[in-house]
């Protein structure tokens, strides 16, 4: 997950022990405790970026998918 101060962007929805759609109710409801609203919320099943904890994310690709996502949601900061 990428969480900023304006938006989230999530690129696995939690699925790797079949919890994805809990997952994602859950990201959903924490955003909306937080202020943020629906459309500045992200998620997105990539097939190159796995939920597996035995996969590790080629750095390159999460590069490629970051940067448009910072520009999107111009956030004040990303952690």
């Amino acid at each position: 997950m990428i969480s900023c101060t304006d938006g989230a962007s999530v690129w696995a929805s939690g699925d790797y022990d079949g919890l994805g759609s809990r997952r994602t109710e859950e990201l959903k409801k924490s955003c909306k405790i937080l202020g943020i609203s629906s459309d500045q919320i992200i998620i997105e099943n990539d097939s190159q970026l796995p939920d597996n904890p035995d996969i590790n994310w080629n750095e390159d690709d999460v590069m490629n998918k970051l940067i448009p996502v910072i520009y999107k949601l111009q956030p004040n900061a990303v952690s």
